[in-house]
């Protein structure tokens, strides 16, 4: 929760009090056959800005779902972020030099897919029919 309460000596119509909250919920599990999902939904709210445009609640919705295969060495995850495409470009800056409104272009909504894969080396249990023989060593014999 953040608050700002700016005051102008010169120019009283001026002085604001702003408010800007977050709040959400997130959620992740596994599932036995190898998929797993992650979500998270989250609101941004701001009030008390003189601009109505700036009053605003941007609704934040990301998501994923994930396969693992090949024994758990590999997997293919699908991501969206932004999924209804509600974040805002806007921002507010008050300080001592008076307030500044920005606004960013960028991408916000997009969808990305991965392919993960681990490269360690696999290991191979010996049979037991190509264990060395223990016989002729002495009880001294140093751990394999």
């Amino acid at each position: 929760f953040n608050w700002n309460k700016s005051r102008s000596e010169l120019v009283v119509s001026s002085n604001q009090t702003n408010y800007s909250f977050n709040y959400g919920l997130s959620s992740t599990g596994n599932f036995d056959n190898g998929f797993g999902y992650s979500t998270d939904i989250s609101v941004r709210s701001r009030r008390g800005l003189s601009s109505a445009a700036m009053n605003t609640n941007e609704v934040l919705w990301n998501a994923q779902i994930s396969y693992r295969f090949l024994k758990r060495k590999a997997t293919i995850t699908i991501q969206a972020n932004d999924i209804l495409n509600k974040r805002s470009n806007i921002n507010r800056n008050i300080n001592a030099n008076g307030r500044t409104d920005t606004e960013n272009n960028g991408i916000y909504s997009y969808y990305l897919a991965t392919f993960q894969v681990s490269l360690h080396p696999l290991r191979h249990k010996r049979s037991s029919s190509s264990a060395p023989s223990r016989a002729g060593r002495d009880s001294r014999e140093l751990p394999e």
